[in-house]
């Protein structure tokens, strides 16, 4: 059995990310605090300067993507890896189309 330790969330910031393909350049970042307080741009040094402070990050495939292009800021604004949240594990409890998701996505669930 795991033993789990619940930490309190003291400050979140959302965040996406948009990234030109051929490139692979930063083109925008979006983000929003739980203060209300917000971020579009994509200077990596002004994002740094907006998550400072900040203790937990959430986006949807943000392990496998925004990470990529993102993790730096991370680690200059302080923000430890295992207090990044990945709402990409979250989406198939909404979807009711369990035999759509397993044949896109290959997860196997049980209804």
């Amino acid at each position: 059995m795991y033993k789990h330790e619940l930490k309190q969330v003291t400050s979140i910031a959302f965040i996406d990310s948009e990234i030109e393909p051929k490139s692979l350049k930063i083109l925008d970042i979006g983000s929003i605090k739980d203060d209300g307080s917000y971020f579009h741009n994509h200077s990596m040094t002004e994002f740094i300067n907006f998550l400072t402070g900040t203790q937990f990050i959430c986006g949807h495939n943000i392990l496998n993507h925004d990470i990529k292009y993102i993790g730096d800021a991370l680690n200059g604004a302080k923000i430890s890896s295992t207090n990044i949240i990945d709402t990409l594990f979250l989406s198939p409890l909404t979807k009711v189309d369990y035999q759509l998701i397993n044949a896109i996505r290959g997860y196997i669930f049980k209804s």
